[in-house]
């Protein structure tokens, strides 16, 4: 029972990014950035700086879950054209596809904590920037 609910929470997170499926002190790591953010505000903040600035209108296709006890691996296709500032960069115009894993391990009905993987260096390279 446990599983179902923990994979119901990430997929139903996966649907449109809500930052209601997140815990309050939640943590959210961007593994290749070596960043981590903490607490649910920050994760929002740093969800809208992402798809809402960057790379509005992005997609998240080829879902892929694979479910736990507890944790839920899901792997998928992001793909979006970089319109806006990205971390401080300004927009370079270009459309990256790049794929990624995430970890997310689900506590009491939210999701406690987030760890994404992707290649930094394919996502730079497709942007132009490197």
């Amino acid at each position: 029972m446990a599983a179902a609910r923990a994979a119901q929470i990430v997929h139903d997170y996966f649907s449109d990014h809500p930052t209601s499926a997140f815990a309050d002190d939640a943590t959210f790591e961007f593994i290749p950035l070596g960043r981590t953010v903490t607490g649910v505000e920050q994760i929002q903040e740093m969800l809208a700086g992402f798809y809402r600035d960057a790379f509005p209108g992005a997609t998240v296709e080829d879902v892929r879950f694979v479910d736990g006890e507890n944790s839920v691996v899901v792997e998928w296709t992001f793909r979006g054209t970089n319109t806006g500032t990205l971390s401080g960069t300004p927009p370079t115009g270009r459309s990256v596809a790049v794929r990624m894993i995430g970890v997310y391990e689900v506590e009491d009905g939210k999701i406690q904590r987030a760890r994404v993987y992707w290649d930094a260096a394919d996502f730079t390279r497709q942007l132009g920037s490197d």
